[in-house]
């Protein structure tokens, strides 16, 4: 009977130590599950922080496209919109393109890549920020210096902007900015007053006294061009060289000139 009791105590106490067991194990278990609840639900946090960043980014580029009267190209971004606001894709590969929408890859690791790769891409700015630079010329006459190309006149005899001395295809007007700024785009207009020999036909776009970019063949629009560049290029300085125009003797230049860049 002795050793019947005894048994039976030992049967108990093994129970109740393996329940508390079990329960010890759930408790661990339960812990990293709401970790892993928490890791979810800040994965979809972030996954969609980026969708709707892409879709903005799309719809900016898709205005740039339709200002161009470029609908084809429009029509194309329309779809990635329709997609990405479908969640029909996500980005969600390790290289920031486009994958099956919650295919998660490291997301919060990869979050900064991404946006970086997003930001990356070309802004077409709509601010002519000309006007806050200061500017110097190779020359210029007394009464068509070169802060006459910011003061908005497209109109009117040659006082309403720069004119060089008789340098011809020397001459050349440059902007330089206080701090370091991105631009998008530079619009030159040649003076307008039915003389061939203000028409200029190629300039150079020199940046920060190193990077060139050469625009030939701008007899198009005679007295307007715009450069749209491809990508945004940071600048503190652009020199706008004169190669060739229809005047190798006397002076030439702009009546305005306009660059478009981020606001500061």
């Amino acid at each position: 009977m002795r050793l019947l009791l005894i048994l039976l105590a030992l049967i108990i106490t093994a129970n109740i130590s393996s329940a508390k067991n079990k329960k010890a194990i759930d408790s661990v278990l339960r812990k990293y599950e709401n970790r892993i609840k928490r890791t979810k639900n800040a994965y979809k946090e972030e996954i969609e922080k980026i969708r709707k960043l892409l879709i903005d980014e799309y719809k900016s580029r898709q205005k740039f496209y339709m200002k161009k009267g470029n609908l084809k190209e429009a029509n194309k971004i329309q779809l990635q919109i329709d997609a990405l606001e479908q969640r029909k894709t996500g980005v969600t590969n390790k290289d920031g393109e486009s994958g099956k929408e919650y295919d998660f890859y490291n997301i919060i690791e990869n979050k900064n890549k991404i946006e970086k790769k997003t930001n990356s891409k070309f802004i077409p700015f709509t601010k002519n920020i000309a006007d806050t630079a200061t500017i110097t010329t190779s020359s210029a006459h007394s009464d068509s210096t070169g802060i006459q190309t910011v003061n908005g006149l497209k109109t009117g005899g040659y006082k309403n902007g720069w004119t060089s001395k008789e340098e011809g295809n020397k001459a050349w007007i440059e902007y330089n900015f206080k701090k370091a700024i991105k631009i998008s785009k530079v619009i030159l207009f040649a003076h307008n007053n039915n003389n061939k020999l203000d028409i200029i036909t190629e300039v150079e776009l020199i940046f920060n006294n190193s990077k060139k970019v050469t625009v030939k063949d701008m007899t198009e629009k005679k007295f307007e061009y715009s450069i749209d560049l491809k990508k945004n290029i940071k600048i503190k300085s652009l020199k706008i060289s004169i190669v060739k125009s229809n005047n190798i003797k006397w002076g030439v230049g702009f009546k305005e000139v306009e660059i478009y860049g981020e606001e500061k």
